[in-house]
């Protein structure tokens, strides 16, 4: 009895044993469990790529979560970006462009054509501009277009007071696909009165060119052009965008319908400021 007992004590035992093994075990492995659980919440970071702006993040591709170059850089204008480790990227962001002289420009006329700032002929880097696309001044100096053959004297553009006592645009000088045009006078858009231009077709830059378009707006309007027929040019150097080009040309320029003479046998010189390329 006493063996049996003592089995029956010891199975009992081994019984509760073996109960409190496996409850213990049990325990434990739950434990173990939510442990991992745990640490797989603690090793959960954010996802870049996703799509989802997560803790951590303060982007994710196109989504900027409100954020604008203004909020990272107030005042300046540009692209924020986001990296490829979904942090946000203000390299694409300045000043230069908003419109208004900050520390370290020369100028700024913004990119509104509609709404230029005092001073400003055009946004900045475009077309008869002032002030180039890295907010720095476009310095014309004494560079002017001289016209030799009209009248009595020289016709003289460039940037403030002519001969004629009224003042003229820069005189500009630009590559198109085609041809090189220079421009000078009042109105280099619409040409009205005392203003000029000619084309250098097929050209591409530095040299001697034959038959030039040249053509001649006088101040009562006549115009008179030579239809690209004669005449000659030449360009001294074709450098960076904002400096000076200078050079020769000439060209017999006919009324083409107007008061005044039936011709004039044009020659000049030119100093102009190279604009941003015609697309």
């Amino acid at each position: 009895m006493t063996l049996l007992k003592r089995a029956g004590v010891i199975t009992f035992c081994l019984a509760l044993v073996g109960a409190a093994g496996c409850d213990g075990g049990g325990d434990q492995g739950n434990n173990n469990n939510q442990g991992n659980q745990n640490n797989n919440n603690s090793n959960t970071s954010p996802q870049c790529g996703n799509g989802v702006i997560e803790v951590g993040e303060a982007c994710e591709g196109q989504q900027l979560g409100g954020e604008t170059c203004e909020s990272q850089l107030p005042g300046s204008v540009g692209a924020l970006l986001c990296t490829t480790q979904c942090q946000l990227d203000a390299s694409g962001c300045t000043l230069c462009g908003n419109g208004v002289t900050d520390v370290g420009e020369a100028c700024d006329c913004g990119g509104d054509p509609g709404n230029l700032p005092a001073g400003c002929d055009a946004v900045n880097g475009g077309a008869n501009a002032n002030c180039d696309a890295n907010c720095a001044e476009i310095s014309t100096g004494d560079c002017c277009v001289v016209m030799q053959g009209i009248g009595t004297s020289d016709l003289v553009f460039c940037a403030g007071p002519v001969t004629t006592g009224t003042p003229t645009d820069t005189p500009n000088i630009q590559l198109g696909p085609n041809s090189i045009t220079l421009h000078a006078g009042l109105d280099k858009t619409q040409y009205h009165q005392d203003a000029m231009l000619f084309a250098i077709y097929q050209a591409t830059g530095a040299g001697d060119y034959v038959n030039p378009m040249v053509e001649y707006w006088d101040n009562a309007g006549t115009w008179f052009e030579n239809n690209a027929m004669d005449g000659a040019a030449h360009i001294d150097d074709w450098t960076a965008v904002g400096t000076e080009i200078t050079g020769t040309f000439s060209g017999t320029a006919y009324n083409m319908g107007g008061p005044g003479p039936a011709s004039y046998s044009i020659t000049g010189t030119f100093c102009a400021v190279r604009i941003p390329d015609a697309p």
